[in-house]
């Protein structure tokens, strides 16, 4: 611009005055800095707002997660859990589309509370979860119902289907390593299994259901899986 300045000055004085481009050129060299600086501070708190989004972001994803994920073993927890039931309960009544339902409890739980600890048991907890993710499908949702129980719904699934799945799981679960504390310590689960059925049963009487059957696991030696079969559908 200084050099544009002189230029025209000294090729057309008589338009571009001397002494006039000499106080545009003052007024540049003074406004220039400081347009510097606003355009650097702008900058900055672009920088900053943009790090404010992410930071944001991250806040929102991470009360999404408290408010759905168990704190101790990072599945969903119980009212998460009550909602996804809700939803595919519905779907089963609008377009019956099958679901299954598996409660499962860990076997002899309070005894390795009492022998190891609590920190030992949240070990196991915490194993368990790590196994259930990793041996079940994509699709199943499993949720840490209360204190060592856990319930697993199966999507498009039968009893009969979804019983394959848990059984390789609990098979796999027998030989997991479940605590680094006590590395030989093994654990085992029992499993209540049923999916809802043709009447106007609720999903709480669904749950009750598979908690029959899980009484019925326990009463039968634990560490296996009770399917109780659904109420079929009334024919004419």
């Amino acid at each position: 611009m200084s050099g544009t300045i002189a230029l025209m000055t000294h090729l057309q004085p008589q338009i571009y005055v001397p002494k006039v481009q000499f106080t545009h050129w003052v007024l540049l060299m003074v406004d220039l800095p400081v347009l510097i600086l606003m355009g650097i501070q702008l900058g900055k708190l672009h920088t900053r707002l943009r790090q404010q989004r992410v930071q944001l972001k991250e806040a929102v994803s991470r009360l999404h997660d408290l408010a759905t994920h168990d704190d101790l073993t990072g599945l969903n927890n119980r009212n998460h859990m009550s909602d996804m039931l809700a939803h595919y309960k519905r779907r089963h009544e609008e377009c019956g589309e099958p679901f299954s339902v598996a409660l499962i409890d860990l076997d002899h739980f309070k005894r390795i509370n009492d022998s190891h600890g609590h920190a030992v048991g949240d070990e196991v907890l915490k194993a368990f979860a790590r196994q259930a993710s990793d041996t079940l499908r994509q699709i199943d949702l499993i949720a840490r119902w209360g204190g060592e129980e856990f319930l697993v719904l199966c999507p498009q699934t039968t009893p009969d289907q979804a019983l394959i799945g848990l059984e390789r799981l609990r098979l796999a679960f027998t030989k997991t390593m479940v605590s680094c504390t006590v590395p030989d310590l093994r654990a085992s689960f029992s499993v209540g299994l049923t999916a809802p059925d043709h009447t106007d049963e609720t999903i709480e009487g669904t749950i009750a259901r598979a908690d029959a059957a899980l009484y019925v696991a326990k009463h039968a030696g634990r560490n296996r899986t009770c399917v109780q079969s659904p109420v079929a559908r009334a024919t004419a």
